[in-house]
């Protein structure tokens, strides 16, 4: 077996030589002169930077072999090929050395990094402006609207999303729960583009465990429909304009009633000054509840599809989960209507009030499910970190093994931990190999990553004047605004 083994390493060595002369001439004959000598016979290559800090892991190239310490196999980017080759041909030319971190150990790896560049080039291929990225490491990758590992939860959320969508389908309600950070938010996300490419509304609130008590315990449902209204005045659709039009004629007279908690509706309606009524007591409820119906029913039937998320319900009170399950039990089956639900689980005991709600509305017509999402495994992980540094997956999967292992997959933790391993410099650009580094052996032997951790990491980064505003801010607490001049 140990013989198969080294005769498996010595052939690929000699495919990595057979690259490199293959590269070689392809650059001599394009260029009608030898790579390594520029114009006048002066050396062409790029040397590296002496005063680099090198010394993280991996960096095998000067044990990869006899041939490659004589000079004879130059990393080939060095001439101008994509980093991806190059790699590839040196962790083939590294493939008898056991020391080597990123050597290839079978033919089927090297098949399998050759067909991700063949069948997605701007991604496995082609380099990426250094300038671009050189330190500004970003997990997950920059512009990247990809949910790792999330798939089949986004395609059973687009299922319920489109069945809501079907003529006389009744309105749907969908829990998604989890722990903190592992995606709920950016997974209702998915579908506020859908909702906008037909014309439809995006309403979405938050709750704060802290804010909910020292404010009005309505603000954040209200305040998501606040957000509507501006929308609404902003947009110049005939939709837009449909549904002023519907809130006008179905208000009539009462928008000052509502006014006082949506500032934006007074600027639908015109002029509510003359609107406001004197009402207390049971009677003012009971006056504000109905014109709110009003006030949904005509935007919603006007404006459709309707997307209603609310984040972070955990921490949401009664007063405003009865506002949520009045509205989902009063929709109409004309009105294509879908809730989204967001809450941690872990904090939403036998007894807490959003038990209540969801058996409501379900009792009242509402389809009602729930999606649980997990955490990240190692191979979506890896995706991630793969496609932020813009290597192949198989050269930071030992990477992501260890980050898997500090923050068990959760995707908020992931991303802030190798975030924090490159501000301590444990992950780097390297100018002079044009990809980033790591010092792996460091990176493991670093203990598991939570809140804490990432909360001490962004405040041992302040300077002392920061974190003396921070001691005041804190004393404040959240509901006041402090301006910094």
């Amino acid at each position: 077996e140990g013989n198969a083994r080294d005769e498996v390493a010595l052939e690929l060595v000699q495919l990595g030589r057979d690259f490199h002369e293959m590269f070689y001439n392809l650059i001599r004959d394009k260029e009608g002169e030898d790579p390594q000598q520029g114009p006048g016979g002066n050396s062409s290559l790029e040397t590296e930077d002496e005063n680099e800090d090198d010394n993280l892991a991996p960096k095998k190239k000067a044990r990869a072999s006899p041939t490659v310490l004589a000079g004879d196999h130059p990393p080939l980017h060095q001439w101008g090929i994509p980093v991806s080759l190059s790699i590839l041909v040196d962790s083939l030319l590294q493939a008898t050395d056991d020391e080597a971190q990123e050597r290839y150990t079978s033919a089927t790896d090297v098949a399998d990094d050759l067909r991700s560049m063949l069948s997605d080039p701007e991604r496995f291929l082609f380099d990426t402006e250094v300038d671009e990225h050189a330190g500004k490491l970003t997990i997950p990758p920059e512009g990247s609207n990809a949910l790792y590992g999330r798939n089949d939860v986004l395609e059973r959320l687009r299922h319920m999303f489109d069945r809501s969508l079907m003529v006389g389908s009744a309105p749907e309600m969908v829990l998604l729960a989890g722990v903190s950070g592992v995606g709920k938010s950016s997974v209702a996300n998915s579908l506020r583009q859908p909702v906008e490419d037909r014309g439809g509304l995006w309403i979405t609130g938050k709750f704060d465990e802290l804010r909910q008590h020292q404010t009005q315990p309505l603000s954040v449902v209200f305040g998501a429909f606040e957000d509507v209204c501006r929308e609404i005045n902003e947009r110049e659709d005939e939709k837009a304009e449909s549904a002023k039009r519907a809130i006008r004629e179905a208000l009539n007279g009462g928008a000052g009633v509502l006014a006082g908690l949506m500032p934006n509706l007074g600027r639908i309606i015109g002029d509510v000054s003359s609107l406001n009524e004197a009402i207390d007591g049971q009677n003012a409820l009971r006056q504000f509840l109905h014109y709110f119906r009003l006030f949904y029913r005509s935007l919603f039937a006007s404006v459709g599809p309707v997307v209603l998320f609310f984040d972070d319900v955990q921490w949401a009170d009664a007063e405003a989960l009865s506002i949520i399950e009045t509205i989902a039990s009063d929709m109409e089956r004309s009105c294509s209507t879908f809730f989204v639900i967001a809450v941690r689980d872990e904090e939403v005991g036998p007894e807490h009030v959003l038990n209540k709600l969801v058996a409501n509305v379900s009792k009242a017509g509402v389809d009602t499910s729930s999606i649980k999402l997990n955490d990240m495994d190692i191979e979506s992980l890896n995706t991630m970190v793969a496609d932020a540094m813009h290597l192949s997956p198989r050269l930071t999967y030992r990477l992501s093994v260890a980050t898997h292992a500090k923050t068990n997959g959760n995707p908020f933790y992931s991303s802030r931990f190798i975030g924090s391993l490159a501000d301590e410099g444990l992950i780097r650009f390297s100018l002079a190999s044009r990809r980033y580094v790591w010092d792996i052996a460091a990176i493991e032997a670093k203990e598991p990553f939570g809140i804490v951790d990432l909360l001490l990491h962004k405040l041992q980064g302040l300077d002392g004047g920061c974190r003396s505003i921070l001691k005041v801010a804190a004393f404040v607490g959240p509901s006041k605004k402090l301006t910094l001049r």
